[in-house]
């Protein structure tokens, strides 16, 4: 009986003992996973039917970046530095996702994160286009005379 607790307590030990993966494989294991695309959108997107998005001077556009890696998972990237313009007088990030419009023209937005480039996402830059007038109060009375 003695000997079989003594090699119970043996196999507990060597089975939770000796891991599976030494620290050094899980980090050779880890660093081996890579990032293979990013995909970029404009959250609620605002193109109207067309393929291309438009955007008002002064105005902000929100984008989300999804980066999907060698290892089949995914992770949202949006909130990193990864943020490019083709052309920063036409339109420029304010923040990580964050683009504002600033003077009329198309631009080129992609993100760039080790090594890899999203696909591209064309915004115009457009001036503001009166839609519709109010003339508050609809009627007015004025007396005789005035």
């Amino acid at each position: 009986m003695n000997i079989l607790k003594l090699l119970l307590y043996f196999s507990i030990f060597l089975l939770t003992g000796c891991p599976l993966e030494s620290e050094e494989e899980k980090k050779e294991l880890k660093s081996s996973i890579t990032l293979e695309r990013i995909d970029i959108s404009a959250s609620s997107e605002r193109t109207q039917g067309t393929s291309l998005l438009t955007l008002v001077k002064g105005n902000k556009q929100s984008f989300v970046a999804i980066g999907y890696y060698s290892d089949n998972s995914s992770k949202e990237l949006t909130n990193l530095n990864i943020w490019r313009s083709n052309n920063k007088k036409v339109g420029y990030f304010v923040e990580p996702g964050k683009l504002i419009g600033n003077s009329l023209g198309i631009i080129a937005v992609t993100a760039f994160k080790d090594g890899i480039t999203s696909n591209t996402v064309d915004v115009e830059v457009t001036n503001a286009v009166i839609t519709a007038i109010t003339v508050t109060p609809s009627q007015v009375s004025v007396a005789n005379g005035q």
